[in-house]
């Protein structure tokens, strides 16, 4: 099923590793197969990431994006393992994200990795 974006004018998105800037006016396109793609408002960066669950949802942003994403799966159980001693509430939310991306959704666990972020912010 495609999907249809509409970008607005110097928004960014990337798409499987490509990173590309809109002009000065809007536009639509439309992605006709299954791609790696986010806006770039959807994203955090890796200076942004200074809390645990802020770590996480930049780790699944990049698993996300990334054709190998190997590394960054070590690193997001690590991570996990650690936040669910801090943060033991954290459980539900981790559930989430570990069915997504055993299903392979990765979108889906960015966005639990998202709600995780929020909850964590909520109880901090």
């Amino acid at each position: 099923m495609p999907l249809r974006l509409t970008i607005m004018p110097f928004e960014t998105i990337y798409i499987n590793g490509a990173i590309i800037v809109n002009g000065s006016s809007k536009a639509d396109i439309v992605l006709k197969n299954q791609c790696r793609m986010l806006r770039g408002s959807e994203m955090i960066s890796e200076e942004e990431a200074r809390t645990p669950c802020k770590r996480i949802v930049y780790l699944l942003q990049q698993i996300h994006l990334k054709e190998d994403h190997s590394e960054e799966l070590r690193e997001l159980s690590s991570c996990i393992l650690e936040l669910l001693v801090h943060l033991p509430g954290s459980n539900k939310y981790i559930n989430n994200i570990q069915n997504s991306l055993d299903e392979k959704k990765t979108h889906a666990a960015l966005k639990h990795g998202k709600a995780l972020a929020t909850y964590e912010a909520q109880v901090s």
